[in-house]
Parts: C-alpha cells; structure tokens; sequence
C-alpha cells in the first residue's frame, strides 16, 4: 500500500511539473513511465509517444510504449515498438537484452516457438545468465 500511495503521489507532482513545462520531454517521459506502472495504460501511452522524441529517453520510452501494447493485447503495435526500440539500442548491451526478452515473451505468447527461439538464442549469444533465458530455451525446444 505504502509503495502504491508513493507512486500516486509522484503521479501528482509529474502531473503538475508536466502542466508547467509541458516541452519537457523527460518529464513526460517520467510521467508516462508512473501511469503505466499504475495500470493507466492510455494516458501512459500518450505521455510516452512524446517522449519518444528525446534522444536521451527514446529507447526506454519504446521499450515501455511495447510493453503498454502490450498489455492493452494489440501484439503487432508492441512488437513495431519493441523493434524500434531494439533498433535504437544498439551499444546500450543491457537495454537490448531486455528488448529481446520482451520479443520474445511475445512470440512465446502468440505460439511462435520459432521466433521465441531466435529472440532468447539472440541473448544467451550476449550473456547465458540473463534473467530465466536458459530455461526458456529448454523448454521451447522440448515443446517443439
């Protein structure tokens, strides 16, 4: 509860500090990025179209304009973002990784083993620690 009640207070301080700089591109960036861990999936997706303009946050703001597609179950607009997100990431190692796995989460979901793979193979490529990739493998590669 404390936790929710603090988010619910940062949304009302990004709210007002957007309404005074509404050209600050982080701070609606920071204001999409609360909504969207509140569940505001909409407002979340409005504020983070915006702030996919700042060079600084435009990877990030991709990566969670997928992941709120996501949520909302419209599979090909998160994975167009996932990708472009993917695609401007390139040297930020950690980021794409984690681009990766959200591709292929989505793969996973939409039954395309095939993809699932590459995208998971693409990380274990990079690092064979990451996160539950291993197993995800193994377990895609017995269900096939």
């Amino acid at each position: 509860r404390a936790e929710k009640a603090l988010t619910e207070m940062r949304l009302g301080e990004y709210r007002r500090r957007v309404k005074h700089h509404p050209t600050d591109l982080g701070l609606r960036f920071e204001l999409g990025a609360t909504l969207l861990s509140l569940g505001e999936i909409d407002a979340a997706i409005a504020e983070l179209q915006q702030a996919v303009k700042d060079p600084r946050k435009k990877v990030s703001a991709l990566h969670m304009l997928g992941k709120a597609f996501r949520e909302k179950g419209l599979t090909d607009l998160a994975l167009g973002q996932l990708e472009k997100a993917l695609e401007a990431s390139v040297g930020h190692g950690e980021a794409s990784k984690d681009i990766l796995y959200d591709m292929g989460g989505l793969a996973e979901d939409a039954g395309d083993t095939d993809q699932a793979l590459d995208y998971f193979s693409r990380i274990i490529e990079q690092d064979i620690g990451y996160k539950d990739v291993a197993g995800k493998i193994e377990q895609l590669k017995s269900s096939s």
